[in-house]
């Protein structure tokens, strides 16, 4: 998992793994996080990371891990159907 804004270029990246999905986060009312989504990376995984790393209580991260199994679920459903 990757936590910033930074914008990949394909080009530059050759045989590594590209995310397979972006989501940001309002962590503040003035600060936004990216999480980077690659395969097999877990909600929980995910969730635990980023709320260890910007100081979030136990509640946001089972908030997290819900709204990110939903965005993996719906990612896949997507995937599937093509």
């Amino acid at each position: 998992m990757r936590t910033d804004t930074q914008e990949i270029d394909m080009s530059e990246t050759p045989g590594k793994d590209l995310p397979l999905l972006f989501i940001d986060i309002n962590i503040s009312p003035t600060e936004t996080k990216r999480i980077s989504i690659f395969e097999n990376d877990t909600a929980q995984g995910l969730a635990e990371q980023f709320c260890m790393q910007h100081n979030l209580s136990q509640k946001m991260q089972v908030k997290l891990t819900a709204m990110l199994l939903e965005q993996m679920q719906d990612m896949d459903e997507i995937v599937r159907q093509q």
